[in-house]
């Protein structure tokens, strides 16, 4: 049962994780668009 729930734990942390990192992603994408376009 402890197994089950450390494991659980993991998985939802990594998945916070990787959504966050995600999201980041696209907003500094998004900016370096942005960017790009205001210096044409």
């Amino acid at each position: 049962m402890d197994a089950f729930v450390i494991g659980a734990t993991l998985v939802g942390s990594l998945a916070g994780a990787f959504a966050i990192q995600k999201v980041a992603l696209e907003g500094l994408f998004r900016l370096m668009t942005v960017e790009r376009r205001a210096r044409h």
